[in-house]
């Protein structure tokens, strides 16, 4: 009986769940259809190295609206950003096209489509690459006249990435065996049309942009910033991009006016950046010569999150803690069979009880509410799914006394290995989800990251959170009742 009152208070507390965050959300439960994109130019011709942009319609065919996310797959080297990536069908949007210049000259398809509750099928768009220069182009400059080596600050952005540089008090230039405290500081960024390739060994990563320092127009290792004793003075950089973004150091070629020739130039070594999480930002202490660096981003295939517009996270947290008091008030008015039995078997097992309230009530919000595992890593989530249904299955000999003993050291033993892997799933970054090894740290930010994050959300994180702590807690219990009961 308490079982079936347990599952009966569980579905509804859902329900109640749904109903609220619904309203939020302005969803109605049954709403699945299907959608359409439709792209204002099928056709787009880009120069190798440089980008183009797109406008775009995610369009609502059939059913009832809700969330829909676009996403796209296409060769390595040509990367989609886009500027509204999810909503309620109809949405429009600008998508920003990225070529590589890695790219060789030919045509490709970029294939998008519709992932969520609205799915639809592929809508072809075709980019012609058209072959590059033999010199890269300056597309951003700026510069700093430095005086009576007082230093000073210079900022640049490109395709959404900042850079930001600090030339302290007290930099000279030593140009030609001379101090200069008097010089012109330039920062500059080229474009990438495919002249520079990636190092040796370094295939899946695609080049984003290059930059490089000039001291009074000049761009050359013999140069160097230096104090006044003469020693190496860097200048301090910081990127505004993700943190597994990486650098390498390109020495030679020659800039004939706002043009550069890489001919004859080489990569040196990988730059060490230190990533600031304060700030979100990648921060060099080591560019004391003005010489070219090459800014590199690992290649995947990148699967938006599905993030909930409108959502108010704090009152799905209230909703299911009240479901689980309700739960736990049932379980402890009709817990069967124990009210002859010693007061420490009766909590020993009345806290089984609340253990495993707790993560079935956190399993089911789970599985109805996290979209993203259900999209993009369907293995755990069909995980998630087998771990409910063999708990349950566990659970009612436990609660009939039949053949308890051998039950509660499989449910104990099975809670304690579910709880492992979910660690290990944190560390590896969900390595069967489409995201896999292409964000740092994704798993735990994901997990638990508590909205922190540009891919965690409040209740998603709550809801691993108490099935994280829940499911331990079981499995402890759990063989402590079998050794001891």
């Amino acid at each position: 009986m308490a079982i079936v009152l347990i599952a009966i208070i569980i579905i509804l507390s859902a329900c109640l769940i749904a109903v609220n965050e619904n309203k939020q959300l302005n969803y109605s439960p049954d709403a699945i259809g299907s959608s359409r994109i439709i792209v204002s130019e099928s056709v787009l011709n880009v120069t190798a190295g440089s980008s183009i942009y797109d406008n775009y319609t995610v369009r609502l065919v059939s059913g009832t609206t809700w969330g829909t996310y676009i996403n796209y797959k296409t060769v390595n080297g040509i990367s989609v950003s886009f500027s509204n990536s999810g909503g309620d069908p109809t949405y429009t949007g600008t998508m920003n096209i990225h070529v590589s210049g890695n790219v060789s000259p030919g045509s490709y398809i970029i294939s998008l489509y519709a992932t969520g509750d609205d799915p639809g099928p592929y809508t072809n768009v075709t980019v012609n690459v058209i072959a590059h220069e033999d010199y890269i182009k300056i597309v951003s400059e700026k510069t700093l006249q430095i005086k009576d080596a007082a230093g000073g600050n210079l900022s640049l952005t490109y395709n959404n990435v900042t850079l930001l540089v600090n030339v302290r008090p007290g930099t000279y230039a030593f140009i030609n065996g001379t101090y200069h405290k008097n010089y012109n500081f330039t920062l500059v960024i080229f474009n990438d049309n495919g002249l520079i390739k990636t190092p040796a060994g370094y295939n899946n990563y695609t080049i984003n942009f290059i930059f490089a320092f000039e001291v009074n127009g000049i761009i050359s290792q013999n140069i160097s910033l230096v104090n006044s004793t003469g020693s190496g003075y860097p200048v301090i950089t910081y990127m505004k991009s993700p943190e597994n973004w990486i650098s390498w150091t390109y020495i030679g070629g020659m800039l004939s006016g706002k043009d550069f020739y890489p001919q004859g130039g080489s990569y040196r070594f990988i730059d060490k950046w230190t990533y600031n999480k304060t700030m979100d930002e990648l921060v060099n202490d080591q560019f004391y010569k003005p010489v070219l660096w090459v800014v590199m981003s690992p290649v995947h295939e990148y699967v938006q999150p599905a993030v909930y517009r409108g959502f108010i996270p704090y009152i799905s947290a209230v909703a299911v803690i009240i479901a689980i008091l309700i739960i736990l008030s049932t379980v402890f008015v009709y817990m069967p069979g124990y009210a002859k039995k010693s007061p420490s078997k009766i909590n020993r097992i009345f806290y089984l009880y609340i253990s495993m309230a707790f993560e079935f009530s956190s399993m089911v919000y789970l599985i109805i509410y996290d979209k993203f595992l259900r999209t993009a890593a369907p293995l755990h989530y069909d995980f998630l799914i087998a771990a409910f249904i063999i708990s349950i299955a566990l659970l009612v000999p436990v609660v009939i006394n039949k053949y308890r003993k051998a039950f509660l050291i499989t449910l104990g033993s099975l809670s304690i290995l579910a709880w492992i892997g979910l660690i290990i799933d944190a560390e590896l970054n969900l390595p069967f989800s489409s995201v896999h090894s292409s964000i740092p740290n994704y798993g735990w930010e994901y997990l638990f990251g508590f909205g922190t994050g540009a891919f965690s959300s409040f209740n998603i994180s709550m809801g691993f959170s108490v099935f994280f702590v829940s499911i331990i807690i079981t499995g402890i219990i759990s063989i402590y009742i079998s050794m001891n009961d």
